[in-house]
C-alpha cells in the first residue's frame, strides 16, 4: 500500500465520485499511535478523533474473539451496520512478509494475520448509494488507487 499525497487523493476523490451523495466521511490512521495521516471531515487539529481508538480496539477484540473461538482470522474489512440507513466499512491494512498491505486470498490464514498497521474508516449514505457499488466499485478502485 502506498499512502503517498497523490494515491491518498487519487482514493478520496474517487470515493467521492463513486458514492456520490453516499460517502460521508473518511480516515486513515496508524494504528500504533492512533494518529490519523488522511482524514475528509471536520477535524481539530492536535485532538485524536474519538473513532480512531474506538475502532482499533473493536478490531483488536474481534480478532482475539475468533482467534480464541477457532474461527477463521478477521479478513481485511468489516462492515458495521448503523443508524439511519448508514454503514462504516473498517479497512485494516496489515503487512506481510513482501510488505504488501493485502494478502492474497490463496494464502492461509496464518499467513494474512501480519499485523494491522493502518486502518481506514468509511462512512456511507445507503439511502444515496447502493452495497453493490460499495462492494463492487468503491472499495475494488480505492484499492487499486492505494497501490
Amino acid at each position: 500500500m502506498n499512502f503517498s499525497f497523490e494515491n491518498i487523493k487519487k482514493c478520496i476523490d474517487g470515493l467521492r465520485k463513486d458514492l456520490g451523495e453516499g460517502f460521508i466521511f473518511t480516515d486513515i490512521w496508524n494504528t500504533r499511535n492512533d494518529k490519523s495521516i488522511v482524514f475528509h471531515h471536520d477535524h481539530v487539529y492536535g485532538a485524536k478523533p474519538k473513532h480512531l481508538k474506538l475502532f482499533g480496539e473493536t478490531t483488536r477484540i474481534l480478532s482475539k474473539t475468533l482467534q480464541i473461538s477457532d474461527y477463521p482470522g478477521l479478513g481485511n474489512y468489516y462492515f458495521i451496520n448503523l443508524d439511519n440507513n448508514q454503514i462504516a466499512v473498517i479497512i485494516n491494512y496489515r503487512s506481510n512478509q513482501s510488505g504488501d498491505f493485502f494478502s492474497s486470498s490463496s494464502q492461509t490464514s496464518s499467513q494474512q494475520q501480519g499485523p494491522v498497521e493502518h486502518q481506514q474508516f468509511i462512512q456511507v449514505d445507503l439511502s444515496k448509494t447502493t452495497m453493490g457499488v460499495l462492494m463492487n466499485v468503491a472499495l475494488p478502485n480505492m484499492i487499486e488507487n492505494l497501490q
